[in-house]
C-alpha cells in the first residue's frame, strides 16, 4: 500500500468519524464479516422474492384463501429477513418507498373501518356491534393482504438496486407470463382426459384459461407481460441476435391473450400498444430531453423566426409520420387478432350486447350494467367512508336487483368498487398514490440509461393496460396478478444508479464521502417515514426490532388463517361421505386456529347440525351473525337452524332481518313466506311468496301449489292469493288451471295476458292433456293469424293441405313425420285433387312400420257419428303394407275406423269414405302403413292424399 493510498484512507476515516459525531468504529475484520453476511442475506432475500413470483402464479393464481395465507406468510417472512439485513447494514429504506405511504395510509383507513363504534344494536335478539365495514372480518383480511403486497413492493424497491437486478426482476415477470401463456395454449389444445390428469379443477372449469379459473385473470397477467416484452424489444433494438427470442416470446404471449377471448383484455391490449408508442416517441427516441428554442441563435430575430417555422414543419411531419406508424401497427395487430381469435372470439364479441342490453327472463343480475347499477347505489348510500374494503359482497345485496341466484363478489370495475368500499376518503388516498407514482415514473423515463428507460416504458404500458382493463374486471383481486403489478410498479420507479449502494465493503456513509446534496425527489420525508437509515440511532434499532417482531407475528397469523380456511372448506364437503364423522373434529381445529373467522364457525355449525345437535349449531351461527351482521346469508342460515331447533319465532326475526338486508332476493322472502304459512299467517305469507316468485320466476309453480292446497282448489282464492301482475305470471296461472281442468278460468287469464307463440303451444298441450279439446282448439286457432287458415273453423283443419308451412306442433293441424330413411313427406303441386297442393309420400326403402306420416287431432262430440271423406292415388306402390287412413280415439290407443290399403296403381284419384262413432270429445286422423307380419317390410313407390273433409251423420 502506497503512502498516498494510506493518507487517502486516513482522510476518509476522519471524515466518516466526524460525520458520525464521534461514534466508535468497529474493527476492520468485524466490519468485513458483517458486510459479507449482509450481502449474502440481501442476495438470498432478492432470490426468494423472485421465486415467490413463480410459486404464487402456479395454483390458479392463488385465489383460494388458504393459498393466499401461504403467500402472505412468505412475504412477511421475507420482511423479517429485510429487517435483519437492515440491522447488519444500517439501511432499511430507499427514497422510492415514499410511493407506498399513500397505500399504507389506505391500509390504516381500512383498519379504522373495522373499529366498533358506540351504540351497538340488538338485531333478532342478538347484540351486534356497529362498524363502518359491512363485513369487518373480510376488511381485516383485506388489510393483511394489502400489507403483504405493500411489503412485497417495498422489498422489490429495496433490493432492485442495480441494472442486473432490474433485468432479473423484469425477466422473472416475463418468465411467469410466458409459462402461463404456454400452459394456456396447451390447455386449449389438450383433451379432457389429459387436462383432468393435470388438474381436475381446471378440467371442470370452462370459463378459465391457462392456470386461472377466469379468462380475464389470465388476460391481466398477459397484458403486463406483453408490456415488459415491448420494453425489452425497445431496449435491445440494437442487438439483433436477441430480437428473435424477444419477438418469439412476445408473439406467444400475444397469441395466448387473443385466444383467451377476453374482450376487455383485447381492448386493454390496444390501449397498451398506443400508450407504449406514445412513451417511446416522447422519451426513448427523443432521448428523454425536449428541444428548446433557447438553443437557437437569439441574436438574429429573422433567423430565429425562420428556424421556428422550420422546426414547426418538421414537428408536424414527424407527428403525422408517427401517427401513421401507430395506426398501421394497430391495424396489423387487429388483423392478427381476427385471424387468431377466429369463431370463438367472434362469438364472445357477439355476446357483448347482452352485457349492456335488456335483461333476459332469468334475473341473475350478473351483467356488468346491472352490477354497476347496484354498485352506484352502494356508493350513493355510503359516499364518505364506503362500506369497507372486502365487504362489497355483504353490502351490495341491499341494492342488487336480482333473484339472488348469482352472488356478487366484485363490482367488475375496480374504480367503482374502490369508491363503494372506501368512499371519498379511499379514492383520495388512491389518487395520492397515483400522483406520486406518475411523478416518479416520469423522472425514470428521463433516464439516460437505455435499459432502465425501456423497462420503465414497458412497465408503464403494462400498468396502463391494467388501468383500462380494471374498468371492466377485477384482476387485481387475484394474488398473482396483484404481485406482478407490484413488480411493474417497482420496475417503473426503481432507482438503480450505481451510487445508490456502496459497491465496496466500505462502511463510510455516502453523504460523508460525497458532500454534494441529493436531489429533492430523492430525499426521504422525515415526518412520514422517520430516519430508519440512521444506523447509529438507537431508535432505528428499536423500530427495526418492532418491525421484525410484527413481521414474524403476521407470518404466523397468516399461516394459521390459511390453514384454518382450508379446514373450514374441507369439513362441509365430508357430509354424506364415509368420512362424515371427521367433519366436526376438522371444524374444531379450524376454529382453534382462527376463532375470528366466520367460516370456521359456520363449518362447525354445519357439522353439528348434520349430527342433530341443533342447539349447538344455533349457538355457532349466532356467532357468525355477530361477526357478519350485515350479510343476509348469516341471518338466513341462522333462521333455518332455529326453525330446525323448534324456535319458529326466532326464525321469523332472522328471516325478516335477512329480507331487510337483501330486499330484492328471492330466497329470504321464500323462507319467510313458508314460515309464516306454517304459522297460519296466510295474508303476509302469500305477500312474501309473491315477491319471491316475482324475483325468481321458477318459484311461481310452487307458490301456486301451496295456494291450491291451502285454499282447497278454489280458483278465485288461488288467483287472489297469487295476484299475478305480469303477463308471465298470468300465463303460468292459466296453465296451472288448465292442467286441473279449469278451462274457463284458464282462458280468462290467457286472454288478459300478452303471450308469445311458445306460451300458446304450451297452453294448448295442457288443455289437450286435460281433455279440454274445444278450448284447446280455440287457443290453437289464435296462432293461425297471418297463415293460410282455411278450414280452421271446420272439424278438420286444412283438409286440402293448402297451408304453405308443414305442421309439426301439437295441436289441431297436420303433424308430419320427421324425415327418415326409406320415406319422405312433402307437399306436391303437380295434379292435386283440388286446390293447389296435395300430400305426397315417397317410399324407397324400409321405414318404420309404426310411423305416422301425417296425423291431425280434431274435436268431436262424444257418441256422435261422423263420415270422413278423402281422395288418394298411387303409382308403382310395391309393398306388403301400403298406406292406409285410420281414425283413432283422442288417446290414440283404440282404432275407430280404417280405409282399405292403397293398391299398386289407382289410375288417377279415387275417393274414399270412412264412417265412425266418436268415443271421446276428439279423434285423430292418421295416414300410416297397414300392419306387416314380415320382420322387414320395405315399400317403394309414391302415394298422394288430398281433400280430407268431415261430416256429422244424422242420429238414427
Amino acid at each position: 500500500m502506497t503512502e498516498a493510498t494510506r493518507a487517502d484512507d486516513e482522510r476518509r476515516m476522519r471524515v466518516a468519524s466526524k460525520a458520525s459525531r464521534g461514534a466508535a468504529t468497529p474493527a476492520p475484520g468485524a466490519r468485513s464479516a458483517k458486510e459479507l453476511w449482509r450481502r449474502r442475506l440481501e442476495r438470498a432475500t432478492f432470490a426468494l422474492l423472485l421465486a415467490l413470483l413463480f410459486v404464487v402464479a402456479v395454483p390458479y393464481g392463488s385465489v383460494d384463501p388458504w393459498w393466499e395465507g401461504f403467500f402472505e406468510a412468505c412475504v412477511f417472512a421475507l420482511g423479517a429477513l429485510w429487517m435483519i439485513e437492515g440491522m447488519l447494514g444500517g439501511a432499511w429504506l430507499v427514497a422510492e418507498h415514499r410511493l407506498l405511504v399513500a397505500l399504507a395510509a389506505l391500509a390504516v383507513f381500512a383498519c379504522a373501518q373495522t373499529i366498533s363504534l358506540r351504540g351497538g344494536a340488538t338485531v333478532a335478539g342478538l347484540r351486534v356491534s356497529r362498524t363502518i365495514s359491512a363485513d369487518p372480518f373480510e376488511t381485516w383480511r383485506f388489510v393483511v393482504k394489502l400489507a403483504a403486497l405493500l411489503l412485497a413492493a417495498a422489498l422489490m424497491l429495496r433490493y432492485t438496486s442495480s441494472l442486473r437486478r432490474l433485468r432479473a426482476l423484469a425477466f422473472a415477470v416475463v418468465a411467469v407470463g410466458f409459462a402461463s401463456a404456454a400452459f394456456g395454449i396447451f390447455r386449449q389444445m389438450a383433451s379432457g382426459e389429459t387436462l383432468s390428469f393435470v388438474s381436475p379443477r381446471l378440467a371442470e372449469n370452462v370459463g378459465g384459461y391457462a392456470q386461472f379459473i377466469n379468462r380475464n385473470h389470465f388476460a391481466y397477467l398477459a397484458e403486463m407481460t406483453l408490456g415488459l416484452l415491448l420494453g425489452l424489444l425497445v431496449a435491445e433494438r440494437s442487438r439483433r441476435e436477441r430480437w428473435p427470442a424477444y419477438a418469439a416470446l412476445t408473439l406467444a404471449v400475444w397469441a395466448a391473450l387473443v385466444m383467451s377471448n377476453s374482450r376487455a383484455g383485447l381492448l386493454a391490449m390496444f390501449a397498451q400498444i398506443t400508450f407504449a408508442a406514445l412513451l417511446y416517441f416522447s422519451f426513448v427516441e427523443s432521448g428523454g430531453v425536449r428541444r428548446s428554442e433557447n438553443n437557437l441563435d437569439e441574436g438574429d430575430d429573422r433567423r430565429l423566426r425562420a428556424n421556428g417555422r422550420l422546426h414547426a414543419r418538421a414537428r408536424s411531419s414527424t407527428l403525422l409520420l408517427r401517427a401513421a406508424l401507430v395506426a398501421a401497427l394497430l391495424a396489423f395487430v387487429f388483423a392478427g387478432v381476427i385471424w387468431v381469435g377466429g369463431e370463438p372470439l367472434a362469438s364472445r364479441l357477439g355476446a357483448l350486447p347482452g352485457d349492456v342490453g335488456a335483461a333476459s327472463g332469468v334475473r341473475w343480475g350478473d351483467r356488468r350494467v346491472e352490477v354497476w347499477r347496484a354498485t352506484l347505489g352502494v356508493i350513493k348510500d355510503h359516499p364518505l367512508a364506503g362500506v369497507g374494503f372486502g365487504a362489497f359482497r355483504a353490502a351490495v345485496t341491499a341494492r342488487h336487483d336480482a333473484s339472488g341466484e348469482m352472488s356478487l363478489e366484485q363490482a367488475h370495475d375496480d374504480y367503482l368498487e374502490l369508491l363503494a368500499s372506501g368512499g371519498i376518503v379511499g379514492a383520495a388516498l388512491f389518487v395520492w398514490f397515483a400522483v406520486l407514482f406518475a411523478r416518479r415514473a416520469l423522472a425514470t423515463l428521463r433516464s439516460r440509461e437505455r435499459f432502465r428507460q425501456a423497462a420503465a416504458v414497458g412497465a408503464l404500458s403494462g400498468v396502463a393496460a391494467v388501468a383500462v382493463h380494471s374498468l371492466f374486471d377485477f384482476g387485481l383481486h387475484v394474488t398473482a396478478d396483484a404481485l406482478v403489478f407490484a413488480a411493474l410498479v417497482a420496475i417503473a420507479v426503481a432507482d438503480v444508479r450505481n451510487e445508490r449502494r456502496d459497491r465496496q465493503f466500505d462502511p463510510t456513509p455516502r453523504r460523508a464521502l460525497d458532500p454534494t446534496p441529493r436531489r429533492a425527489h430523492d430525499l426521504m420525508p422525515r415526518r412520514t417515514l422517520g430516519r430508519m437509515n440512521g444506523v447509529r440511532r438507537k431508535s432505528s434499532y428499536v423500530l427495526a426490532v418492532a418491525c421484525l417482531v410484527s413481521c414474524c407475528g403476521a407470518a404466523w397469523y397468516s399461516a394459521r388463517a390459511g390453514v384454518s380456511r382450508l379446514l373450514s372448506e374441507t369439513a362441509p364437503r365430508l357430509s354424506f361421505t364415509e368420512y362424515e364423522s371427521q367433519a366436526l373434529p376438522i371444524a374444531d381445529e379450524a376454529l382453534r386456529l382462527d376463532p375470528s373467522d366466520p367460516e370456521a364457525h359456520y363449518a362447525r355449525a354445519a357439522a353439528l347440525a348434520q349430527g342433530g345437535d341443533y342447539a349447538a349449531a344455533v349457538a355457532e351461527l349466532e356467532r357468525v351473525a355477530a361477526l357478519r351482521p350485515r350479510y343476509y346469508q348469516s341471518w338466513l342460515k341462522l333462521g333455518r337452524a332455529r326453525e330446525s331447533a323448534g324456535d319458529a319465532g326466532g326464525a321469523l326475526d332472522d328471516y325478516r332481518e335477512s329480507v331487510r338486508l337483501a330486499p330484492l332476493y328471492a330466497e329470504p322472502r321464500w323462507q319467510l313466506g313458508n314460515t309464516l304459512l306454517r304459522e297460519g299467517n296466510l295474508g303476509e305469507a302469500f305477500a312474501e311468496l309473491r315477491l319471491a316468485a316475482a324475483s325468481r320466476p321458477h318459484l311461481l309453480p310452487y307458490t301456486l301449489e301451496l295456494a291450491w292446497h291451502v285454499y282447497g282448489g278454489d280458483a278465485g282464492e288461488v288467483e287472489r292469493a297469487v295476484a299475478p301482475q305480469t303477463d308471465a305470471a298470468r300465463v303460468a296461472l292459466a296453465r296451472f288451471f288448465a292442467k286441473r281442468g279449469l278451462a274457463e278460468d284458464a282462458l280468462a287469464l290467457w286472454h288478459a295476458a300478452r303471450a308469445g307463440d311458445e306460451d300458446r303451444r304450451a297452453l294448448v298441450a295442457d288443455l289437450i292433456a286435460a281433455k279440454k279439446f274445444k278450448e284447446a282448439r280455440a287457443v290453437w286457432a289464435e296462432g293461425a293469424e297471418g297463415k293460410d287458415a282455411r278450414g280452421v273453423d271446420a272439424a278438420l283443419t286444412d283438409g286440402g293441405f293448402e297451408s304453405k308451412e308443414g305442421g309439426d306442433e301439437q295441436g289441431f293441424g297436420w303433424r308430419f313425420a320427421a324425415r327418415q330413411a326409406g320415406a319422405a313427406v312433402s307437399l306436391d303441386q303437380s295434379s292435386p285433387h283440388g286446390g293447389a297442393r296435395s300430400l305426397l309420400l315417397t317410399f324407397d326403402g324400409a321405414p318404420d312400420i309404426n310411423t305416422r306420416f301425417a296425423s291431425q287431432l280434431a274435436p268431436a262430440e262424444s257418441g256422435a257419428s261422423y263420415r270422413l271423406t278423402f281422395a288418394a292415388r298411387a303409382e308403382n306402390l310395391v309393398s306388403g303394407a301400403t298406406p292406409v287412413v285410420s281414425v283413432f280415439d283422442a288417446a290414440g290407443s283404440r282404432m275407430l275406423a280404417q280405409s282399405a290399403p292403397l293398391p299398386r296403381d289407382t289410375g288417377g284419384w279415387r275417393e274414399y269414405e270412412l264412417d265412425f262413432t266418436a268415443s271421446d270429445e276428439a279423434f285423430i286422423v292418421v295416414i300410416r302403413r297397414a300392419g306387416c307380419d314380415a320382420p322387414a317390410c320395405p315399400v317403394f313407390g309414391r302415394a298422394w292424399f288430398d281433400d280430407f273433409s268431415l261430416a256429422r251423420l244424422a242420429s238414427k
